[in-house]
């Protein structure tokens, strides 16, 4: 667990550090490296231990892979857009704040009433129907 917040927090920082010090500053190159070893050494652990907090082998199956990274993808982009389109909105194209957010909705609503309708739709076609 340790290494895990270990690894996740120096990524982070040097994540958040990078744009201002620079990529090539010691800082940043220093934690972007204890990121990756601290993220490395977690994943070793975690084949090795009898008790694992994410036992990795589940990700053998190319079906939860396929799943874990869809997943992931849409996430990071849907947050990313969540994120970056209001600043646009407001910082770029000279938008008030609640404007920014009201331009919004039509995207909160449109996750809100589409989760639904893809979990039935799956449940009821299965889960290749649009293959």
């Amino acid at each position: 667990m340790q290494l895990l917040a270990l690894g996740f927090g120096a990524l982070v920082y040097a994540l958040i550090e990078g744009p201002a010090r620079g990529w090539t500053d010691t800082r940043v190159l220093t934690l972007s490296a204890a990121a990756a070893v601290a993220l490395l050494t977690f994943v070793a652990v975690e084949l090795r231990t009898t008790d694992p907090m994410l036992d990795l082998h589940f990700f053998r199956d190319p079906v939860l892979s396929g799943a874990a990274a869809t997943a992931f993808m849409i996430s990071f982009g849907m947050f990313g857009a969540s994120f970056f389109l209001p600043l646009l909105l407001q910082d770029v194209m000279g938008w008030s704040p609640s404007s920014a957010g009201l331009a919004g909705l039509p995207m909160t609503a449109l996750i809100v009433i589409a989760a639904p309708l893809s979990g039935a739709l799956t449940a009821r076609c299965g889960p290749g129907f649009l293959w």
